[in-house]
């Protein structure tokens, strides 16, 4: 185990400007929750985890900046 303020995540991470406007508010139709909540076995938990991370995709793209190339 590490020290409080050592370990993964303690070094690196997201970071934004102290005078960057607010990220727009995501209402999530699925969370990992209704992952945990809906799963009865191996199979069903596949299939759950991969219908949570495509609409989490599709849903976070008011979240993504497109920078025009």
């Amino acid at each position: 185990m590490w020290p409080e303020d050592q370990g993964p995540g303690t070094t690196k991470g997201i970071r934004r400007p102290m005078n960057a406007l607010p990220l727009p508010k995501v209402v999530w139709s699925m969370t990992i929750v209704d992952v945990a909540s809906q799963m009865h076995d191996s199979d069903s938990y596949c299939k759950l985890v991969e219908q949570w991370g495509r609409t989490t995709l599709k849903e976070m793209d008011p979240l993504v900046v497109k920078i025009n190339d």
